[in-house]
């Protein structure tokens, strides 16, 4: 696993990180759907912390503002960003297919008669409460029926009818089809994984997962192996090179990552199960392996770190304690915010 490690670290640009926008837009696509930072304001543009010399909220918030990165309800109904020009593939993976009934209708013929209409103009026009038309937007939003305008970080969003605004054939590919060629990207990043990790990310079922790994397998795109016990998969390309970082070694780093993360979301089986008894804001990421949490209750606003929970031996907790708390100092500063504990001691 050392060597997967190494290689995953650098294929997440974590050490080296991206620096222009090229290199930037092609790592979007492999990683998208990038959500908004866990925990940041309803309207936040996407991020993908610890990847880049640049302020890159700043770059996509410009990018939503025309267009180029559009806003949608993927895996399992998140909220997530694709570029425009890739939609099509992540309809085929997501779309949820929707029996319209009154409620439906009712919201679909305001918008086509009066024309985009935020939440709160529904609301005035109808009657309706809030709580009533939103999981109604939601649900039409998951279908690709309608799409939320997120053009800034404004919480009054209008919804505009999806095939109105965009002019993409949502029928272009089987979805088989569209979950192999998710499930080559993962295996890319990831390096290796096993059916839970591939789970934990795709947020599609075990049965669509495997059906799809069963065929590019048979196809020679992905193998199937053994590492350290555990049963799972990577690219055939990337065969050698698993073994080649054998002799490499772990590169000393600490990661500070939030719940939406891409390798916290494809390793959260493993961390729900290892933090049960902790109220979680981040994780921290040790030399490549999830080894710690930041915990503490997230309020609107500055809130402290209650403690910061490790899993080192007691002589690691002792050595890197300094620049353990210097990162998660990065996201909490004083005088703002405060770490109450380290280990389960007070600092």
């Amino acid at each position: 696993m050392n060597s997967i490690n190494i290689s995953r670290i650098e294929r997440q640009n974590l050490i080296n990180k991206i620096n222009n926008y090229d290199d930037y837009i092609n790592f979007f696509r492999l990683i998208q759907p990038v959500s908004p930072i866990y925990f940041s304001e309803p309207g936040d543009p996407p991020s993908l912390v610890h990847r880049t010399l640049f302020d890159d909220k700043k770059y996509n918030d410009k990018m939503r503002s025309i267009r180029k990165i559009i806003k949608g309800r993927f895996q399992g109904g998140n909220v997530g960003y694709v570029y425009f020009d890739d939609i099509e593939i992540y309809i085929a993976a997501y779309k949820k297919e929707l029996t319209l009934d009154f409620k439906h209708d009712y919201i679909l013929k305001l918008i086509r008669q009066v024309g985009p209409l935020t939440c709160h103009q529904i609301k005035d026009i109808s009657g309706m409460l809030s709580k009533q038309i939103m999981p109604i937007l939601h649900e039409l939003q998951k279908a690709f029926i309608l799409y939320e305008d997120q053009v800034d970080s404004d919480w009054e969003r209008s919804w505009y009818i999806f095939e109105s605004e965009f002019d993409v054939n949502i029928n272009k590919y089987s979805k088989g089809y569209a979950i192999s060629e998710l499930i080559k990207k993962t295996l890319y990043l990831l390096v290796f994984a096993d059916l839970n990790m591939l789970k934990g990310w795709l947020r599609l079922t075990n049965k669509d997962i495997k059906t799809s790994l069963d065929l590019l397998i048979q196809d020679g795109v992905v193998n199937e192996l053994k590492i350290d016990g555990n049963t799972g998969y990577c690219l055939s390309k990337d065969s050698d090179l698993i073994n080649q970082n054998q002799e490499k070694q772990a590169i000393d780093s600490i990661f500070v990552l939030h719940r939406s993360d891409f390798l916290v979301k494809s390793s959260e089986h493993i961390l729900k199960d290892l933090f049960k008894d902790y109220e979680v804001l981040q994780y921290i990421l040790i030399d490549g392996e999830f080894k710690g949490a930041v915990c503490g209750h997230w309020r609107i606003g500055p809130h402290d770190v209650d403690d910061i929970v490790l899993l080192l031996d007691e002589s690691e907790k002792v050595k890197r304690k300094f620049e353990i708390i210097e990162a998660v100092k990065m996201f909490y500063k004083e005088p703002f915010s405060k770490i109450i504990k380290y280990d389960g001691k007070y600092l």
